[in-house]
């Protein structure tokens, strides 16, 4: 995440507190303490869901969409722990004024938020619940965001709801709850700022290559960013982000790669077929070619080649200037996605390394392998992997031991459902239990 976006989330997380402290003269500070935990879990949720609206302009201020989802997890963490906090800490402060039947609701409807909102986070976080549940149960997170906040707006407080402390929680409040209603009622829907269609498509061993023209205004996108595709049936409706893998044309046209990974990308390799009508959003990310003539090092793991096909794809008369060596993870010697294309490369570009490495003859590709071709230099290299993110976390963590810098380590962390660790703590508890 960009330094300028995570100061100001802990800015806009702090002024809170500055009122909470005025008013620590006047009523007890542990039950002030516990109503700005709860003011602090509003706000978070609040900006989470603005962050999940896909601004304009906010990958200037936070960072690639990758690093936008993750932060949102991270506010919704963040939140949830506030309210843990909040829901155990008590808030009451005595001769506030007499409590009404509508405050003896607004206290019941927290309840429901805090359990709605936990069961919902631990949802997200337990990544072995399938996605399909995971997708459907999300949609609903926002409904309870919106009962917290009216337990907010009745309950009994030390300051007025008109204040500018009330005030300035309210803003989050409703900025949240617009954001999710636009995602949830009207981006789905919208016919997009671009419409394709399917002009070509390209099968492999277990993944499918999608060529797309322009109807209208084609998206404008740099090599290496994804989008979001909304393809024109029943079945396939949802709105997906998929790697571009083709390099930007003057035509507009777009590639995409599909591995068929789950219930809506296996239904998409099945049912694609030339003429279907596409909306596409975006594009979005900031996983770009890193414009050096130090060694690169790429690594892509699957499907995680699509965006390094878009970067040599891009490759013109400059490229003799980079210098790269790409190592591709594969599973099988089959009809593999891009060999073919990539080996040619290689084969008339001696500033061009390819090592495709079979994970099922070979085992799995580990920073050894990638230290065997290049530790020598490795202060100087930078290396851009695409791929999961325990290998990601490996290799990064192995290639900075062997002196590469951490700052050249550039990956898309695009794993909003990351588990932070919660199977790992199971599993630690389970040992000690037997």
């Amino acid at each position: 995440m960009r330094l300028p976006g995570l100061v100001l989330i802990v800015i806009v997380l702090l002024v809170p507190s500055f009122w909470f402290f005025k008013l620590a003269g006047q009523y007890p500070a542990v039950a002030l303490f516990s109503q700005y935990l709860g003011a602090a879990a509003l706000i978070a949720m609040g900006m989470a869901q603005i962050l999940a609206a896909r601004l304009p302009g906010s990958e200037m201020v936070f960072g690639g969409l990758d690093r936008i989802y993750l932060l949102h997890k991270w506010l919704a963490v963040f939140a949830m722990v506030c309210l843990g906090l909040h829901d155990v800490i008590d808030a009451e402060i005595d001769g506030l004024g007499r409590e009404t039947l509508l405050m003896d609701i607004a206290e019941d409807v927290g309840e429901i938020a805090l359990y709605g909102l936990l069961i919902l986070v631990f949802v997200t976080l337990t990544t072995f619940i399938p996605y399909i549940y995971w997708r459907w149960s999300h949609q609903f997170i926002g409904v309870f965001f919106a009962l917290g906040v009216f337990h907010y707006l009745f309950i009994q407080k030390p300051f007025h709801i008109a204040d500018p402390l009330s005030l300035y929680i309210l803003f989050f409040c409703v900025a949240g709850i617009l954001s999710y209603l636009y995602m949830v009622l009207i981006y789905r829907r919208i016919p997009g700022p671009a419409r394709y269609r399917v002009s070509e498509t390209i099968a492999y061993e277990g993944a499918t290559e999608i060529v797309l023209t322009p109807l209208n205004k084609a998206i404008r996108h740099r090599a290496g960013q994804f989008a979001f595709f909304g393809f024109d049936q029943p079945e396939l409706a949802e709105i997906h982000p998929f790697t571009i893998s083709g390099a930007p044309s003057d035509s507009g046209e777009l590639r995409i790669c599909v591995k068929a990974l789950g219930r809506y990308t296996r239904a998409l390799t099945k049912q694609i077929k030339p003429e279907m009508p596409v909306r596409v959003f975006g594009a979005f990310g900031r996983f770009r070619l890193p414009q050096v003539k130090d060694q690169q090092i790429w690594i892509g793991a699957g499907i995680g080649i699509t965006p390094f096909m878009a970067w040599v794809r891009s490759f013109d008369a400059a490229h003799p200037g980079h210098r790269v060596h790409l190592y591709y993870s594969v599973r099988s010697d089959g009809n593999v996605p891009f060999v073919n294309e990539l080996r040619a490369l290689a084969d008339g570009d001696p500033n061009f390394q390819l090592t495709v490495h079979n994970s099922g003859r070979q085992g799995r590709l580990t920073a050894t392998d990638i230290l065997r071709d290049h530790e020598p230099h490795m202060a100087t290299a930078y290396v851009s992997f695409c791929g999961p993110e325990a290998l990601a976390n490996q290799m990064r963590s192995e290639l900075v031991k062997a002196g590469l810098k951490p700052s050249r380590f550039l990956n898309e962390e695009f794993e909003i459902r990351s588990s932070i660790g919660l199977l790992k703590i199971a599993q630690w508890l389970l040992k000690r239990i037997r």
